[in-house]
């Protein structure tokens, strides 16, 4: 707030807004390069888009069809957590998380455990969780060469 006002207070500032940005423009070029050709749009969506082995249409004949959840509330002051990675008809794991565990980061722990459960075999994998599914997309691509060989074990 002290700048915002310091800002606006001077004579010789004028703040303006535009409609559009490519902060490519301020990366600087040689003459003999030539103006830079850069879409910022289209590298996040390159970099940010989902690993071509991860459809979004369940595979047909899975050996496993697992289920993920995780919670965390509050009772009487006292904070709970846990998960589970179930099939449709069984609990193939279940536990507490420590109390300090956060909604966000037990279903990351649910997703994680049907990952390392289903290791060598073909599965389907459904999460209600959009935050847990990101992480597992954002992360993958941030972590290119060594998170697509960490990856890359969990669907070998």
């Amino acid at each position: 707030m002290k700048f915002q006002v310091t800002l606006t207070e001077q004579n010789d500032v004028t703040l303006k807004t535009i409609n559009l940005l490519n902060p490519a423009s301020f990366l600087g070029t040689t003459a003999e390069e030539g103006p830079l050709e850069h879409d910022c749009v289209e590298v996040i969506e390159h970099t940010y888009a989902a690993r071509a082995d991860l459809k979004d249409i369940p595979l047909e004949q899975p050996e496993w069809e697992l289920f993920t959840d995780g919670s965390s509330f509050m009772e009487n002051g006292i904070r709970y957590a846990g998960y589970a990675v179930t099939t449709v008809d069984r609990v193939v794991e279940a536990k507490a998380l420590p109390p300090s565990t956060s909604a966000q980061r037990a279903e990351l722990v649910a997703l994680t455990r049907a990952l390392e459960l289903s290791k060598g075999k073909t599965v389907n994998i459904w999460t209600d969780s959009k935050y847990a599914f990101g992480v597992v997309l954002i992360h993958g691509a941030l972590l290119e060469g060594e998170g697509a060989a960490i990856l890359s074990r969990y669907t070998d």
